[in-house]
């Protein structure tokens, strides 16, 4: 998928974001990035047809996405992002 412009994907981020947060009773989106090749680092259905999982590891989730677009300070479980 290829988008035009940086504005367009941060839009679609923080539509998915949202999204996450009120199917998931107030819970953050992790974002993460990966060092190469995505399909190092991703569950297919092949794994999951045979019961595996490809675990994420922390070290690579963006700190700096770990947030909900437009969000008051506290969340409605009455915390902040930083202390989810």
């Amino acid at each position: 998928m290829h988008y035009d412009n940086l504005e367009q994907r941060q839009e679609i981020m923080d539509a998915v974001k949202r999204v996450y947060h009120a199917v998931n009773k107030g819970a953050l989106l992790p974002v993460y990035g990966v060092p190469s090749k995505l399909e190092n680092f991703a569950t297919e259905k092949k794994h999951i047809s045979h019961g595996e999982e490809i675990p994420q590891d922390e070290y690579f989730r963006l700190k700096e996405e770990n947030f909900l677009p437009d969000a008051p300070k506290k969340t409605v479980a009455g915390k902040s992002p930083e202390e989810i």
